[in-house]
């Protein structure tokens, strides 16, 4: 029997079969396609043909149904949408690898029609043909991944995707390693990059923590001899009000001002304070280097 032309083929539907026992997917993508031109028929308006209906609608059926099973064969995951029936992607290790149909043409000159012919712009630059784009019956699949990371794959006439879905899905796999690698390789070049950035800052660092240690044992001396101070003067004013019976005013006051002292002696919870003050934990030890510069300011 001999071979009909590729060009007939491409017009042809019925030249290729439709997947028998569809992936549920695929299955309600056709149902779908269904259900809208019925509709469209009903009510009289117009409707994108259904993929069914062309040879190369239903090579894309036949394509996502054959790669959809080999990859859940596979353990890989399909997802789509909330809601909706596509686009799929595939999960892959973790990763979601977004992927494509394209159909590929091919350019042709061809003879201008004669309305064209009879255009005075074409008779003057003696243009007699015309590019179009016919289509070559075949599809590129562009898969992407996060960072836009991609990769694309051309069929051939004579190997068609329906018989490359394994070796299509082992570069949907090679792309998601490539990715994983790059993302390790990055997170090494991170480690290194703020080990080194560590090492730099660390005689900074260790200047400023110096400091601030210093200004704080100051401040802490000032407030401690300032409360000994206070607390000789309240002491002194409580004695010389006498033995006596005093007044709610006097009470108060004596209760206030020591109260304040001891607000302001660092060492007022005796341990407990001389513990917090030794643990300080604006000031780190010399060995903590992980302050961001904002701390370190």
């Amino acid at each position: 029997m001999p071979r009909r032309p590729l060009q007939t083929m491409f017009d042809d539907p019925e030249a290729v079969a439709l997947p028998t026992e569809p992936h549920p997917l695929v299955a309600a993508w056709m149902e779908k396609e269904r259900q809208a031109e019925e509709t469209a028929r009903r009510q009289n308006i117009g409707f994108w043909p259904k993929r069914e209906d062309s040879y190369m609608g239903r090579r894309e059926l036949r394509i996502s149904d054959a790669l959809f099973k080999a990859a859940q064969a596979n353990g890989y995951g399909l997802e789509h949408p909330a809601g909706r029936l596509a686009p799929v992607s595939l999960s892959i290790k973790g990763r979601r690898v977004e992927w494509s149909l394209e159909k590929q043409t091919s350019a042709r000159r061809v003879p201008l029609s004669k309305k064209d012919m009879r255009k005075p712009d074409n008779i003057a630059r003696g243009i007699t043909t015309e590019t179009i784009h016919v289509s070559t019956g075949t599809f590129k699949i562009v898969a992407e991944i996060k960072h836009g990371r991609k990769t694309q794959i051309t069929e051939r006439v004579d190997k068609p995707f329906e018989q490359r879905i394994e070796e299509v899905l082992d570069r949907f796999e090679k792309l998601v390693d490539a990715d994983i690698a790059a993302e390790i390789r990055s997170a090494e070049y991170q480690r290194k990059f703020e080990e080194e950035t560590r090492a730099k800052e660390r005689p900074r660092r260790l200047k400023v923590m110096e400091k601030a240690r210093w200004d704080r044992l100051r401040a802490q001396t000032r407030n401690w001899n300032e409360a000994r101070s206070l607390r000789a003067f309240i002491d002194t004013v409580e004695r010389t009000l006498g033995d006596g019976k005093r007044s709610g005013r006097e009470t108060a006051w004596l209760e206030w001002a020591r109260r304040r002292a001891a607000r302001l002696d660092p060492l007022s919870r005796g341990t407990t304070s001389a513990r917090d003050i030794t643990r300080w934990r604006y000031d780190p030890d010399p060995s903590e280097y992980e302050l961001s510069i904002w701390e370190l300011s």
